[in-house]
């Protein structure tokens, strides 16, 4: 080179590294132009074209460079500009080309890898990166992937090594307390939290550390975390949240209170819009839900979400029309299945049954469909296309992924993980472990084996119950009939039922636990729902609708004889409320009733044995009521109980089986929609000839339903 290109060169490279780039690169240019293969000058002016951020340029001369030299620094170069253009594939794919990789190109690799999420080939560099330097950092980087690679056992390991290495660092201390908590080491946890909060206390930190103290249930410790939050930053909306949150169990008021109060300061927080819905929504106070899912639909109208949520809480309400127009418009935002499915079932219930059925079967391979479809099919007496769906549903089962899918829509669907710092494995891992899912899951497997119509003479059959016992008491009337189809009965029975299914069906063995149920003791098995597929039962002519179970003689007489039982009144039970955060539009409030406390000729006797609200408790006190519940302890008291009243006025639950499988005289209160099993029909039901329907015109009013029943009990 020319000795005063030499020294320009010499005097672009000092602007340069001064920070002088627009004076450098005309300097650069000029050097160029008099010698234009010049790769001193053209690999320093690449990298200023680097710092000016024109990557693609430099991107041109690092190539030229590369094509006539090949040298490891060049290669470096391409690989860093690919990395400024976030084109994070084609960085690996360079440095990968490079025979011998220092550490300044394997740290490089390894963040590209990150940057495309590849976790586990971010792993393997970082593992023969700490090959070479065992520090606390490449220590810190390996427990980081095996993370997001949910080992968490051998990122806990990594971290500790991190930690030993440089105990006082914070980012290495949380990643402590955050794998503690993953492999629900909850003391181990807090105690690296306390460690952090002596170097760095953050409200962050607290937020942290109280939901641990809450995992734990220390509710104390966890409020008094937040509160000091809120202290170093009076509005720190997690804290105030988590607040909330932990009011839940305690008084939802509270809870209520302080969400309203975040809302004033937050009007267009997502996360405190939805907790406010959700507050209500599970206080199964709908018509509040309603109200906040409409204000979240006024600040986010192109949010399916907001949509969704608040055609479930009209939907809880029974207002379907409404409902349907909310998932309507979900359905036009997103392409959700389950949007799609609750869209056809809501189809189904307002009168369009036709295009509620064509749009679930075209998602026939999800469950939740299949089940639509059964309900759907059963409520039309389609007993033929209800068993295909049925088999079709219960063969696909997979326990274990339907609970962990159903948990992490919930954990997601609430934003737990971003409203509450629980941790989401562990709450899937929560769900799992929960006795109700290791009964779904011993339920799962006894469905596996569902008889259909094989021949079972030589055979042994469990009958059990999957919908609950309802449907043990509807269709214990074909219990008779498969008596004599197979060599053997076996079946699970709940206490409370026990005696009642041993007087009558005594040939059968019965057990009350299902783990003491075991694969060997039986052929095939047939819930009680399913007998309806497996007998070919014709809907429209259901045996002994006259009655098939009944107790003893001398406890009907002994009973008789109660002296809560003498009166020359005809005596009417009631039964008024099931589970009202299940089945709100078949709970009725004991005040609907009032019409009947006073007619002259009957006395009113109450079944009701499930918690029932403080209004109706205290009605039920000062009312001329005779109250029976403290002298039923099982199915069989009832039954004997019943057998001595003239007439039963429940809404639609078990005793309203019970009555008509005992022939007892019963008006049966249905809302607008019911349950499948009710069919279309108005007066009269199939099932029973002792059971009177009374239809109400709307779901959740029972006003007009309660004056027809007056009526009729005056003529009793």
């Amino acid at each position: 080179m020319d000795v005063n290109l030499t020294k320009l060169l010499d005097t672009a490279y000092n602007l340069h590294i001064s920070g002088k780039l627009s004076e450098a690169k005309g300097l650069y240019e000029q050097i160029l132009k008099a010698e234009p293969e010049n790769l001193d000058a053209l690999n320093l002016y690449a990298q200023l074209l680097v710092a000016l951020k024109s990557y693609d340029d430099a991107l041109s001369i690092f190539f030229k460079i590369d094509e006539k030299i090949k040298l490891p620094d060049i290669k470096l170069s391409i690989a860093k500009v690919y990395f400024f253009k976030n084109d994070f594939k084609h960085v690996t794919e360079v440095l990968n080309s490079l025979e011998n990789k220092p550490v300044e190109v394997l740290n490089l690799l390894a963040t590209a890898y990150i940057k495309l999420n590849d976790y586990e080939q971010a792993y393997f560099v970082y593992k023969s990166l700490i090959n070479t330097d065992n520090n606390f950092v490449n220590n810190y980087n390996i427990s980081f992937c095996l993370g997001f690679l949910k080992k968490y056992d051998e990122a806990y390991e990594y971290a500790l090594r991190a930690y030993e290495m440089n105990p006082k660092d914070i980012p290495v201390i949380m990643q402590c307390a955050n794998y503690s908590e993953k492999l629900n080491k909850y003391d181990d946890a807090i105690k690296y939290l306390k460690e952090a909060e002596k170097l760095s206390p953050s409200p962050e930190l607290y937020n942290k550390l109280g939901s641990l103290y809450a995992g734990i249930n220390n509710q104390s410790e966890a409020l008094s975390c937040y509160k000091t939050a809120i202290q170093l930053d009076n509005k720190n909306k997690q804290a105030m949240l988590n607040i909330a949150y932990l009011y839940k169990t305690i008084d939802k008021n509270v809870s209520i209170n302080i969400l309203t109060e975040l809302l004033q300061d937050y009007p267009e927080d997502k996360i405190v819009i939805s907790s406010l819905y959700y507050m209500f929504y599970n206080m199964v106070d709908y018509n509040n839900a309603i109200k906040y899912g409409l204000y979240y639909i006024d600040k986010f109208p192109d949010d399916y979400f907001a949509y969704e949520i608040t055609g479930e809480a009209y939907y809880e309400n029974y207002d379907y029309t409404s409902a349907l127009n909310m998932y309507k418009k979900a359905d036009e935002l997103s392409d959700n299945e389950n949007i799609k499915i609750r869209y056809a079932k809501l189809l189904y219930l307002t009168g369009d049954i036709e295009k509620g059925k064509k749009l679930l079967q075209s998602y026939k391979n999800s469950d939740n469909a299949k089940k639509a479809l059964i309900n759907i099919s059963l409520a039309e007496k389609n007993l033929k296309d209800c068993e295909e769906a049925f088999f079709d549903w219960q063969t696909s089962i997979n326990p274990e992924k339907i609970a962990e899918d159903k948990a992490r829509r919930f954990f997601y669907k609430l934003n737990i993980n971003n409203l509450y710092n629980v941790n989401e494995d562990t709450f899937v891992k929560n769900v799992k472990s929960s006795e109700n899912h290791s009964t779904e899951v011993k339920l799962s497997k006894i469905l596996k084996r569902i008889w259909r119509r094989e021949n079972i003479q030589d055979k042994t059959l469990l009958l059990f119950s999957y919908n609950g016992i309802g449907d043990m008491l509807m269709f214990s009337r074909y219990i008779n009939i498969l008596k004599n189809m197979c060599k053997k009965i076996i079946m699970h029975v709940p206490s409370a039922l026990y005696d009642l299914m041993k007087y009558n069906f005594p040939y059968i063995d019965y057990y009350q636990n299902l783990d003491d149920i075991k694969d060997d003791m039986y052929d095939y098995s047939a819930s009680f729902f399913t007998i309806l597929y497996s007998l070919d039962v014709d809907l429209k002519n259901i045996p002994y609708s006259k009655g098939y179970l009944s107790v003893k003689d001398d406890l009907i007489i002994e009973k008789s004889k109660d002296n809560l039982l003498k009166t020359d009144k005809k005596k009417a039970g009631i039964y008024w409320q099931g589970n009202p955060t299940i089945l709100l539009n078949r709970s009725v409030k004991l005040k609907y009733f009032e019409p009947l406390f006073n007619l002259d000729k009957i006395q009113l006797y109450s079944f009701q044995m499930s918690d029932i609200d403080k209004e109706s408790d205290e009605l039920k006190k000062s009312k001329p009521i005779i109250d029976l519940a403290p002298m039923i302890k099982s199915y069989e008291d009832t039954a004997v109980f019943l057998k001595n009243m003239d007439v039963l006025v429940t809404i639609d639950t078990s005793i309203a089986n019970l009555a008509g499988a005992l022939g007892v005289k019963t008006y049966l209160m249905l809302p607008k929609t019911t349950d499948w099993r009710w069919f279309n029909d108005n007066d009269t039901t199939p099932w029973y000839d002792s059971v009177k329907i009374f239809r109400a015109d709307k779901d959740l009013v029972w006003d007009d339903v309660i004056v027809r029943i007056k009526d009729d009990l005056s003529k009793v």
